[in-house]
């Protein structure tokens, strides 16, 4: 669904007029309420990303929201070149202690993350543009109305049941709370229907057996390990 679609829905189950501000203002902030609530539910797979982009010639410093084009980019997870060249983690004050030394290399080895908005910074400076890969975490972001329908990170197949009757419960029941969605046995089995979803319930055997392929940059996962007693079976699954 699209956010123009969403509030037309909820304007014509409850009455409320898209035309006055006040009430359009409710309507938004009821959707966000309950994207935010369906994100805090748990560890979904849909709060996970992965993206890629090309550092710049002496460049050490970037902006992840921009560079990797997702606006609902929170935390980083993992910064690597390559499966075999994984980046080290340190704190931005350690960042700041040796970038004075102005070091530049062929790729970096560290790197130092701060947030709102989330910047990278890369340590040794790289001296060539090369594909650099970021694992991330994403944060359910404020919806408007003429907000990015790429804001809506529920998968879409869960969307009436969590920004449209979602938003209707907070909104009959005068209610801003995210949390208070959980007296909603609506919204509770929509959240259980999504767990059944989660890709990671599918695995065939054990959950560990999940294999990521991060060179290609998809993550958690686009493949699924199966063995049959004999050898091991790698097979793609589309569908992740």
């Amino acid at each position: 669904m699209t956010i123009a679609k969403i509030i037309a829905e909820i304007a014509r189950i409850t009455g409320l007029s898209v035309s006055n501000a006040d009430e359009l203002a409710r309507m938004e902030s009821a959707i966000t309420n309950a994207g935010q609530a369906a994100a805090e539910w748990r560890d979904w797979w849909w709060l996970k990303g992965s993206g890629t982009f090309d550092t710049t010639d002496s460049t050490a410093a970037y902006d992840l929201r921009t560079e990797l084009d997702d606006t609902s980019l929170w935390a980083v997870k993992r910064v690597y070149w390559d499966d075999e060249h994984i980046l080290s983690p340190i704190p931005y004050e350690r960042y700041r202690d040796l970038y004075v030394l102005n070091d530049t290399g062929s790729t970096a080895t560290m790197y130092a993350v701060t947030a709102d908005p989330p910047m990278l910074y890369l340590y040794p400076t790289p001296s060539s543009a090369t594909a650099l890969y970021v694992d991330y975490v994403k944060q359910h972001a404020e919806i408007e109305d003429d907000s990015d329908d790429a804001l809506l990170i529920v998968p879409s197949r869960f969307h009436y049941r969590v920004y449209v009757n979602g938003a209707v419960f907070l909104l009959n029941n005068g209610i801003g709370d995210p949390a208070a969605l959980s007296d909603s046995p609506g919204f509770v089995a929509a959240m259980d229907r999504m767990a059944v979803m989660d890709p990671e319930s599918h695995a065939e055997d054990h959950v560990e057996d999940m294999h990521p392929d991060a060179v290609g940059g998809h993550w958690p996962h686009n493949k699924r390990v199966l063995s049959d007693g004999y050898s091991t079976i790698f097979l793609d699954n589309p569908s992740l």
